[in-house]
């Protein structure tokens, strides 16, 4: 497969990824810093993180919170995303609203082209 193959992965505001033979491209409408071509020789680790909850930030709130009565602990969940170490630095890119089995196919595909 040489070809690039395109997985669209929100509409509105437009989401997608363009798998290529030597990287992929994100097109983010909603926002434009992770927009790029990240080539595939130059990706340490890729990762698709599911939303969950930071416990320790979470924990952390209700402590402060019960020692100065701000009424700021909750819990605390962090979002969808695509996190990479590209070229030694970490990205993190926010999956709000996509269609996240789409976006665990988008990584298969690329960590198989990676090999």
């Amino acid at each position: 497969m040489n070809a690039t193959e395109i997985l669209r992965l929100r509409e509105k505001p437009l989401f997608e990824i363009a798998v290529q033979k030597d990287g992929f491209k994100i097109h983010n409408e909603a926002d434009s810093n992770d927009n790029g071509f990240y080539e595939l020789d130059k990706i340490n680790h890729l990762d698709f993180e599911k939303r969950r909850i930071n416990w320790f930030v979470s924990i952390s709130s209700f402590i402060v919170d019960l020692f100065s009565e701000s009424g700021t602990g909750g819990i605390f969940r962090e979002r969808n995303q695509l996190k990479l170490h590209y070229k030694n630095a970490e990205k993190r890119i926010i999956l709000d609203d996509c269609n996240l089995k789409i976006a665990e196919l988008a990584i298969q595909k690329i960590k198989r082209r990676a090999r």
